[in-house]
């Protein structure tokens, strides 16, 4: 038997041939259709049956899933593994439904709830997180963020399709951080080999699985509207070398989310058909900042919460008027701080480029680690050293990567 010796795809990943970007697209959207098409019967997350006890069992496949190997004698589906259901204290909380879920509304109020009452025991008066706090300066109180989350829990039942059997209901697996670091190829012909890092996969509706993972997303700011392939601009081989290094790293972008687009389009029409949802990125954006801690920010929850009752005339539900509202007063001031909010959001986001791809949360992988400490304490004493002794207090108040975990 020969030995294949498999490569890391980050070793790869910025001087990858057009061909070699179109076989790792490839490659993937097959192993996301295989994945796509199994019948999960359940959300949650996958278990060996011995490993957990039968009262949190699920059923495998969905009722009259045909088993030929007897999966389902070895596997169930049982409490959801996602870290945020037992981040810190929440393990510790009796009202958390850790599932698993039978219907996708059940799930969405599990994770409002979790939160809810998290913010309601724990909750404290809290400044933004820098530099919002020094450009919309100011303390929040938990008891407005915990009246978001009842407006969140308000609609849950109407953010997802109301059919449990309507395909974009359907629970799917998906791998939560598909980045060139978990990507293993063959070297020489760079087909996939291995995926690793699966300890946090979670089975969710198909509508908050779908889209472009981070290998594949789109660098610019609005997806491209026709299918054409990405080229270089026209004056291309006139410029200079380090304008002409930047196109050339916008282009190699440009294809990975352009072969990832085209191969879902002809390989996966299930994870097409929910491309096609209009508010796909609304009801996405919504769950997501409704699982989020309470840190001081109102801005993010608030503003998804708008946008659904702003589209909710787009959602499949039959009540005409949205259940929930906002005062005028609170709508005018969250549109007049909305854009500063932005701008400081896209700074912050540059800071985790910057720290080696830092999450939301504060992970970042294993490799990265040392650089992202010493880059993270780089990055605030160069902000702290140029700043006026009133900022340097927002700074110390609120710098955005520090170990608060519930701030105790």
């Amino acid at each position: 038997m020969e030995f294949v010796i498999d490569m890391g795809l980050d070793t790869k990943w910025f001087d990858m041939t057009k061909e070699q970007q179109r076989d790792i697209a490839l490659g993937i959207v097959g192993i996301e259709k295989k994945l796509f098409s199994i019948p999960f019967g359940s959300i949650g997350s996958l278990y060996f049956k011995k490993d957990i006890p039968l009262e949190v069992q699920a059923n495998l496949y969905a009722p009259g899933t045909p088993d030929p190997d007897g999966d389902s004698d070895t596997f169930c589906i049982g409490p959801i593994v996602d870290y945020m259901f037992w981040y810190g204290r929440r393990a510790q909380l009796e009202g958390v439904d850790h599932g698993p879920w039978n219907e996708p509304h059940e799930y969405l109020q599990a994770i409002g709830k979790r939160e809810l009452e998290w913010t309601q025991k724990f909750g404290k008066p809290l400044v933004k997180e820098y530099p919002h706090n020094a450009l919309l300066p100011g303390v929040e109180c938990p008891k407005d963020y915990s009246d978001l989350l009842q407006k969140y829990l308000t609609i849950c039942p109407y953010i997802l399709p109301r059919d449990p059997q309507d395909p974009n209901n359907k629970p799917t697996i998906r791998h939560p951080d598909l980045t060139p670091s978990n990507v293993f190829v063959r070297p020489e012909t760079f087909e996939i080999t291995k995926i690793i890092d699966w300890q946090h996969t979670v089975i969710t509706p198909l509508l908050l699985a779908a889209g472009h993972p981070k290998l594949f997303e789109n660098p610019d700011a609005e997806p491209p509207e026709t299918l054409e392939a990405p080229k270089p601009p026209e004056g291309y081989d006139s410029l200079d070398s380090e304008i002409k290094s930047r196109v050339d790293e916008l282009l190699r972008r440009q294809r990975l989310f352009y072969f990832y687009r085209v191969f879902n389009g002809a390989k996966n029409k299930l994870h097409l058909s929910a491309f096609y949802d209009p508010l796909l990125l609304p009801r996405q954006h919504l769950v997501e900042y409704a699982g989020r801690q309470w840190n001081g920010n109102l801005m993010t929850l608030r503003g998804a919460l708008i946008r659904i009752h702003e589209y909710w005339s787009l959602l499949p539900t039959k009540i005409e008027k949205c259940p929930i509202d906002f005062p005028e007063a609170e709508l005018k001031k969250h549109f007049e701080e909305e854009p500063t909010w932005f701008d400081a959001t896209a700074l912050v986001n540059y800071w985790r480029d910057e720290l080696g791809g830092l999450s939301e949360e504060g992970w970042v992988r294993t490799e990265m680690y040392d650089h992202a400490v010493k880059q993270n304490e780089t990055l605030k004493s160069k902000f702290f050293n140029d700043a006026d002794p009133n900022e340097k207090e927002k700074i110390i108040q609120g710098w955005p990567f520090q170990d608060r975990e519930e701030f105790h």
